[in-house]
């Protein structure tokens, strides 16, 4: 087997440099933001909460959702399931169902109309229309962290 030569490690390393300065990182479509943050309520994480970013203004592309895990963390997706969304101003809306016991709402196991679900959070988070939550997606890495207050 013939040895690489000198100038292939130098294309390589050419087109490494290439790709970071241009923001290509693997698993993330062209264009695409990495997007990640945590959910609390009163401060104590806040899991199986719905996290969805949608775009405002100018912004390109569907947006995106998450479900937050229980330390109340999330990584977002785009509307076809890939990691990320393009960077821009978004709306974003947090919704947190829970049962007629108020225990959380488990979506495997029935639709929420049949289980009797009702929101837990105030129209301020979870209301489209009525959110006061924003996120300035840009650069490669964000993290957007979301500090809600419920009496």
């Amino acid at each position: 087997m013939k040895a690489p030569t000198p100038t292939w490690f130098a294309s390589i390393l050419c087109l490494t440099i290439a790709c970071l300065s241009i923001g290509c990182a693997p698993g993330l479509p062209a264009g695409h933001v990495a997007v990640t943050g945590t959910v609390t309520r009163n401060g104590a994480p806040l899991g199986n909460a719905t996290v969805v970013f949608t775009p405002e203004g100018e912004t390109a592309g569907r947006g995106g959702g998450a479900r937050t895990d229980a330390a109340g963390q999330y990584i977002l997706v785009d509307q076809s399931g890939n990691p990320g969304v393009l960077p821009g101003v978004y709306r974003v809306t947090i919704s947190k169902l829970v049962g007629a016991d108020g225990e959380d709402f488990d979506s495997q196991q029935m639709g929420p109309m049949d289980a009797n679900a009702r929101e837990s959070l105030p129209a301020r988070y979870s209301d489209f229309t009525n959110t006061e939550l924003r996120a300035d997606v840009s650069g490669t890495v964000n993290e957007h962290h979301f500090a809600l207050t419920v009496e």
